[in-house]
């Protein structure tokens, strides 16, 4: 088992410089493993849960990110109702309940 643990790392490596990070990054939210880019992905994953759109959805985690809300801190300290004007303007369902379970988390 052990000599195989080598041949998975390469072989993970291989997967990300020939395929990419993934969703996220294709969409423009890095995956970076420090807590603020953490949260973002979390903050997606929130979004494309309700979401029919996943364009859209990604949209509107960047927005929320470049109003300067890319941290727990930060989102818990905007108001409910900016967050789900963000979120209505991207098409968002349910975006008032969304925008509060954005900032509780």
């Amino acid at each position: 088992m052990a000599a195989q643990i080598p041949d998975r790392r390469r072989f993970v490596r291989q997967l990300v410089r020939h395929g990419g990070r993934g969703f996220a990054e294709e969409y423009g939210l890095p995956v970076l493993n420090n807590p603020a880019n953490l949260y973002q992905l979390l903050s997606l994953a929130q979004i494309l849960r309700g979401s029919a759109d996943h364009r859209r959805a990604t949209a509107a985690a960047r927005a929320l990110r470049d109003r300067g809300w890319n941290t727990a801190a930060r989102m818990a300290a905007s108001p409910d109702g900016e967050r789900a004007a963000v979120l209505r303007a991207y098409d968002q369902r349910a975006a008032g309940t969304l925008a509060r379970r954005l900032g509780a988390t």
